[in-house]
């Protein structure tokens, strides 16, 4: 099982994987909040992930940014999980600190870390 979080911004989103046992698959990348940027994350999914390999996706739920890119993944047949940033806050709080530095940035980690 693989664990694939975004963290979602107006203009770009950014990406971040990593494996069942907790370590990550290379850097983070960023795309645009685009149908060309959503075929390039498509393209990472395929590049970076083993063929028919099982992953779950966490992304942020950020105003309505999140839409397009939800729908899109959603037709391509994929399960994810919304996380909404303001009911995370009060538990990204208290585990912030069990946080080591990561290679991706904080959100992309946050919704990461949802996996558990």
């Amino acid at each position: 099982m693989y664990y694939m979080g975004i963290d979602i911004g107006k203009n770009n989103h950014e990406v971040g994987f990593i494996r069942e046992d907790g370590s990550h698959m290379g850097k983070s990348l960023c795309f645009t909040n685009t149908q060309e940027g959503f075929e390039k994350l498509i393209q990472l999914i395929k590049d970076r992930l083993p063929q028919d390999e099982t992953f779950c996706i966490g992304m942020e739920a950020t105003g309505h940014y999140w839409l397009a890119l939800f729908s899109f993944l959603h037709e391509q047949g994929n399960i994810l999980h919304v996380i909404y940033p303001t009911a995370f806050e009060s538990s990204t709080s208290i585990n912030r600190s069990l946080m080591p530095n990561h290679p991706y940035g904080r959100d992309a980690n946050e919704a990461i870390r949802m996996r558990s």
